[in-house]
């Protein structure tokens, strides 16, 4: 029985802390010092009427997608009439080009037998073999060189180095 010492003494110990919670539950009355004080608010006009000043701008890039949106046309009538057809105009708000997409080049490997040459080039993170004039993601490869690859998205080429 040599644990018997060490047994009750955690016996104790244990009731001793919870006498303290319940001590501290239903027995200490609190005193005026620590009682929290009360903080009212009072509202003035000029605090409740102030105008919103914020703008949403939502013209980044989906980040499923990637794309960034598109400007749409708008409409407006004219002279305050808006019954009227031939008294609209078109208000053109100007297409918002795609970025260019992230594009890596790794390196070229020639086959010996039929000198056909294929690129491995990383377009937005995924890697593809490509031959000249294959398109990907709406990027073309138009030349395949040994340090670098010419590349064309839209109506601009790049030139891509290793």
């Amino acid at each position: 029985m040599k644990g018997n010492g060490l047994k009750y003494g955690l016996i104790a110990a244990v009731l001793v802390v919870w006498g303290l919670i319940v001590y501290k539950l239903f027995f200490k009355t609190t005193s005026p010092a620590t009682v929290d004080p009360v903080i009212t608010y009072e509202e003035t006009e000029a605090a409740t009427h102030l105008p919103d000043t914020l703008i949403l701008v939502a013209n980044y890039r989906d980040p499923f997608l990637g794309k960034a949106p598109k400007k749409k046309t708008v409409t407006q009538p004219v002279n305050g009439s808006a019954n009227r057809k031939n008294n609209t105009k078109k208000q053109v708000v100007a297409k918002q080009e795609t970025p260019w997409p992230k594009i890596k080049y790794g390196g070229m490997v020639k086959n010996q037998n039929s000198e056909k040459v294929v690129a491995l080039v990383q377009i937005n993170g995924t890697d593809r073999l490509m031959t000249e004039g294959e398109v990907y993601a709406k990027v073309l490869v138009k030349t395949i060189g040994k340090d670098e690859v010419v590349v064309k998205f839209g109506k601009e080429e790049k030139r891509v180095g290793k």
